[in-house]
């Protein structure tokens, strides 16, 4: 899921070294705590609207996935951000399994 800086990456804005977190949950849910995975920064190349933007990953599946998913349905995906002294959390896309 691209989460998109507030200002272009010229290293000034450099959040790689904040911790990320995402979670999965059904349509209309809201994510709890144990919901949450750790994730890891990864800076894109391409932009939007002429910023470059990071990527939250996660190993997702069976076999050392750390999030298993089930057929046929539709969650919100959630980005938690810590930097320390705040920890937004922002529905950042939408995740159909077939």
């Amino acid at each position: 899921m691209p989460i998109r800086s507030e200002h272009p990456l010229d290293g000034a804005e450099d959040i790689t070294g904040t911790e990320v977190e995402l979670a999965f949950v059904p349509v209309g849910q809201a994510p709890e705590e144990d919901d949450r995975h750790e994730a890891v920064w990864e800076v894109e190349t391409k932009t939007i609207d002429g910023a470059a933007y990071y990527l939250a990953r996660i190993l997702v599946g069976p076999g050392g996935g750390a999030v298993s998913f089930t057929p046929t349905t539709t969650y919100d995906v959630y980005a938690r951000v810590d930097d320390g002294t705040q920890r937004p959390t922002l529905r950042c896309g939408r995740l159909t399994i077939y």
